[in-house]
């Protein structure tokens, strides 16, 4: 009988959810309409379209952009997710957040960083060093790879610590380490860099911000030149169908090979005391060029203190729209996806693939539908010049990010007890405060956080819609970026770097302290 109590939404419930489909679905509906409205004209401008070779090319290239960040960002993460498996001691709780930092910096800052670094008059070229060309197909692949590295790293590392090391150790009576770990250990990796090849495939094919900075004419920088510069809705819209329907294909994949890295116990690793030394110190030589060389480069373009106080005096405003768009938005999705998790523990097919669509569209087209809805007299125009479109905008762009993270929360969640408490009569108030916030507060805080630096990066969907007045840290970098690489661009992209660092200090201190339910065991463990 309980189990009824997790397999569908109640009516306030369900009022919660079509608030929610409502906010994600209607910007995308709204970006739609005029291909339904004259379906003779939309059916000629697409296959006018299928029939360009320019736009065919622009598709290649952003997959063979996403193919190049895929191999590079598994080259770094995948040794790098080894070295912290076989690693332990204190040590060990620093060393993720170091190495995970450039997948929580905005990849906009990360982009301002690695042309400080790599550009033709950045930091090594400074030292009379020829570099490969930055503003390339080559440098976005490269540069996305350095900020999504962490993901086949985190995927590699948890697919290690949930295997049975008496496995590896009954190879090793048969044959010799690389022999067990080419033939053992790799085949039993494929699940989990498949996951992270697929996502880094997914975010390097809906990126915007990074070609459009390094000036690569990509999928995503068509769409938005096709209503920012042309106000071509139409094809704005189509253009977004490939994006579509390849993220609900990858998607697919993904629910299929990502569970198979998170469904067991943690094991503790064993490993000699050289191979831990030497794994050390890779890692922590990899997490000091990655991060160190950037800083510098930052640091180095911006000067002296007296730019970058001027560029906290300049740009002050606009830190303070984006740390407060991203601290109320993360609590709004949070408000709005928790109860829904609560209520029934299934991922809700319909749901979770309309959430995906609002952020498949890419964030221009996106913005598009979010104009056509607002954009309006009345209370819809008044809404729209004032800080409130930022947060419906953050919310149906990023709810499916929400949705996931509640559903991971909830998983850790032993139903039992707060079942239990209805038995004796508690209400769902009580059952909420007392029994289920107490045992989910960090890794709800945890979650929280994450979706705080999230928003921190947000820029394709607001690029379009920011009012005048609330303009976040990120467009304006972005726009004074069209200058070139300035002390005020670097000093900016630092303070903002700076800001989500210091969330990211809070998140592995949760991760590091914060103990978790394993469903089937009946046990708590650490994360770390």
């Amino acid at each position: 009988m309980t189990e009824g109590l997790h397999q569908r939404f109640t009516w306030p419930m369900c009022g919660l959810a079509a608030m929610l489909l409502l906010l994600c679905l209607s910007p995308v509906v709204a970006a739609v309409l005029p291909l339904l409205g004259a379906p003779a004209e939309s059916i000629t401008e697409a296959l006018t379209l299928l029939s360009s070779t320019r736009l065919w090319g622009l598709w290649l290239k952003s997959c063979a952009i996403a193919v190049g960040t895929v191999g590079v960002a598994l080259v770094l993460g995948a040794p790098l997710g080894y070295c912290l498996h076989i690693l332990t001691g204190a040590r060990r709780t620093l060393l993720p957040a170091l190495l995970s930092a450039p997948l929580f910096l905005p990849p906009h800052v990360m982009a301002v960083a690695w042309i400080d670094v790599l550009g033709p008059h950045g930091l090594v070229a400074s030292w009379g060093i020829p570099l490969p060309a930055l503003y390339t197909p080559m440098g976005v692949a490269l540069v996305q790879a350095l900020s999504w590295y962490p993901i086949p790293l985190f995927a590699v590392w948890l697919h290690l610590r949930q295997q049975d090391p008496r496995i590896a150790d009954a190879a090793k009576t048969l044959a010799p380490g690389p022999f067990v770990f080419w033939h053992v250990t790799a085949p039993l990796l494929r699940p989990a860099l498949l996951t992270g090849a697929l996502i880094v495939f997914l975010l390097s094919l809906l990126n915007f911000s990074v070609p459009s900075l390094l000036q690569v004419p990509v999928f995503t920088v068509e769409i938005f030149s096709s209503f920012n510069s042309l106000l071509d809705q139409r094809q704005a819209v189509l253009l977004a169908a490939p994006l579509v329907a390849t993220g609900l294909l990858l998607g697919t994949l993904l629910f299929r090979f990502a569970p198979r890295i998170v469904q067991q116990p943690i094991q503790s690793p064993r490993a000699t005391p050289r191979t831990r030394t030497i794994a050390r110190r890779y890692a922590v030589a990899v997490s000091v060029l990655l991060l160190g060389l950037p800083a510098a480069a930052l640091l180095f373009r911006i000067g002296t203190p007296h730019a970058l106080w001027g560029a906290w005096q300049t740009g002050a405003h606009e830190i303070g729209t984006s740390l407060l768009l991203s601290g109320v938005g993360a609590t709004l999705l949070l408000l709005l996806t928790l109860p829904l998790a609560l209520q029934t523990r299934r991922r809700h097919p319909v749901l979770l693939t309309s959430l995906a669509i609002a952020y498949l569209v890419s964030g221009p087209v996106l913005g598009v539908g979010l104009i056509a809805c607002w954009n309006h007299g009345g209370v819809p125009g008044y809404l729209y010049d004032r800080f409130p479109i930022l947060l419906i905008a953050t919310t149906s762009r990023y709810a499916f990010f929400s949705w996931l993270g509640v559903l991971l929360v909830v998983r850790w969640l032993p139903k039992e007890i707060p079942d239990a408490a209805r038995c004796f009569g508690a209400t769902p108030g009580q059952v909420f405060w007392r029994v289920t916030f107490p045992l989910i507060r960090r890794p709800l805080l945890a979650l929280w956080m994450g979706l705080f630096l999230l928003l921190m990066g947000e820029l394709e969907c607001i690029v379009l819609i920011a009012p005048p007045g609330w303009v976040p840290v990120s467009l304006r970098i972005y726009t004074l970026m069209h200058y070139g690489p300035t002390a005020m661009v670097s000093a900016l992209a630092l303070l903002q770097g700076l800001a989500s660092l210091l969330v990211l200090g809070g998140l592995s201190q949760l991760f590091s302290q914060n103990r978790v339910y394993t469903p089937g065991e009946s046990r708590y463990h650490s994360y770390s």
